[in-house]
């Protein structure tokens, strides 16, 4: 598991060896990330994420606490998660994932739930990813980037998870491309070389195929423009300090 103070000391390095390119366009929404990587005997089991909404973004999804409990029931959740989250599935949730070279998206996303702590809002989902550990060592990337430049993502904490059967090295690496609120040299790929520690012949393992993910080959184009926050429902319009039939957002007039 990697330390707290050692991957923010990586990044540091890291930046300071990537040339920051110039950008054509400017977010609107930034969030930050944390990611969770799931290892166990067999590999990579599968995807965790914590997404923090700031600007022109969090304020709007306060007032889904309509009780002003301080937490997210479960009808306020799903009204959340309709209105506000489940649009960006036709951006494949900006999560882009190279296995060995081949990219690919995630197929579903689970266990979705919003917190709200110190006036902040959090997502929180996770996703099946299952890639299998060989003998020869795998190489996976993540990098959470949105193509139309609306959004800007910051990762802010990786836990690269452990099990005894894996041997694994985690990397940060810049993509000075890619527009980052959090880093003026760019986004972060995180990239997780991997393979099994003591194979026994005979063991039990998933197929060579990674499972719960999409090439990226075979799935539509995605937007490359948007002129609004693509995670609001389309037709929804975000009002500060207004709310008609108790939701803060509402179709325009």
């Amino acid at each position: 598991m990697m330390r707290r103070e050692y991957f923010y000391a990586l990044c540091l390095a890291l930046s300071l060896c990537v040339p920051f390119a110039s950008l054509s366009a400017h977010p609107h929404t930034y969030l930050d990330a944390e990611l969770g990587i799931v290892l166990d005997t067999n590999g990579v089991q599968a995807l965790s994420f914590r997404w923090a909404p700031l600007r022109n973004f969090c304020d709007q999804l306060i007032a889904y606490d309509r009780n002003a409990d301080g937490r997210f029931d479960g009808a306020e959740t799903e009204a959340v998660r309709v209105d506000a989250f489940e649009a960006i599935e036709k951006y494949h949730y900006f999560i882009h994932i190279d296995v060995d070279g081949v990219p690919y998206r995630i197929a579903t996303i689970e266990d979705f739930s919003v917190q709200l702590g110190g006036g902040q809002v959090y997502f929180s989902f996770s996703t099946p990813c299952r890639i299998p550990a060989m003998l020869e060592e795998s190489r996976l990337t993540i990098s959470m980037r949105d193509e139309t430049s609306y959004v800007s993502f910051a990762l802010r904490y990786v836990d690269d998870g452990q099990d005894d059967a894996i041997v694994s090295a985690l990397e940060i690496i810049r993509d000075g491309s890619v527009y980052s609120h959090g880093s003026d040299f760019g986004n972060q790929d995180v990239c997780l070389s991997f393979r099994l520690a003591n194979p026994e012949p005979g063991k039990d393992c998933w197929s060579s195929i990674p499972s719960g993910l999409i090439a990226e080959s075979a799935l539509q184009a995605i937007p490359d423009a948007t002129h609004a926050n693509p995670f609001f429902k389309t037709g929804l319009e975000p009002v500060a300090g207004v709310q008609e039939g108790g939701n803060p957002i509402f179709s325009a007039p």
